[in-house]
C-alpha cells in the first residue's frame, strides 16, 4: 500500500464518517462484533487491519464494527498486514503504535504533546466538529498548493 498524505488520510475519514455514519463512535477506539474496545480499556482481541477495511464494504446490518476519528485514521493509514491490537496498532516489523499516536501520525499531527490529537481524539467531539477538522487537515494541503485527494 502506498503511504498516504494527512490530506488523503483526512479525507477518507470524513467520506466513512459522512457515507457510513453508523460505522463512527467517537467513544470507541475500535470496537462493535471485531472487538469491544473503549478508550480506556485493555483487551487482547487482535484484528488484521485488512479484516477492518473489508467491513466498510460489508451492509450496515452485517458490520456493526466502529471506529472513532483515531481508529478510522489508523485503519486507513496502516498496512494491509498491521493488526489491530487492544488500544495498539501493531506494524508488520513488530513496531507497535498506540491507536492514538497512530491516528495522530496518519492525520500529520505532531507526536508527542502538545499536539491537536486530544481535542479531536475526545470522546464527546461531535460529528461536525470531526468533519470540520478533518477538512481543515485536507484544506491545509491545498492551501500548500498540493493537490486535493479524491473525494475531498
Amino acid at each position: 500500500m502506498t503511504q498516504l498524505s494527512p490530506a488523503q488520510v483526512a479525507a477518507r475519514v470524513a467520506a466513512i464518517i459522512r457515507t457510513r455514519p453508523e460505522l463512527w463512535d467517537q467513544g470507541t477506539w475500535w470496537g462493535g462484533p471485531a472487538a469491544a474496545v473503549r478508550h480506556d480499556a485493555a483487551s487482547a482481541y487482535r484484528v488484521p487491519v485488512s479484516a477492518l477495511r473489508a467491513m466498510l464494504d460489508a451492509p450496515a446490518a452485517e458490520c456493526g464494527t466502529t471506529c472513532c476519528v483515531a481508529g478510522w485514521a489508523a485503519v486507513v493509514a496502516a498496512p494491509d498486514d498491521a493488526v489491530f491490537d487492544g488500544g495498539d496498532v501493531t506494524m508488520p516489523d513488530g513496531g507497535c503504535k498506540s491507536i492514538e499516536d497512530a491516528g495522530a501520525v496518519a492525520l500529520g499531527l505532531p507526536v508527542p504533546p502538545p499536539w491537536d490529537a486530544p481535542w479531536l481524539f475526545a470522546p464527546d467531539r461531535t460529528r461536525d466538529e470531526v468533519l470540520a477538522a478533518l477538512d481543515a487537515i485536507v484544506a491545509l494541503d491545498a492551501i500548500a498548493g498540493r493537490p486535493r485527494p479524491e473525494g475531498a
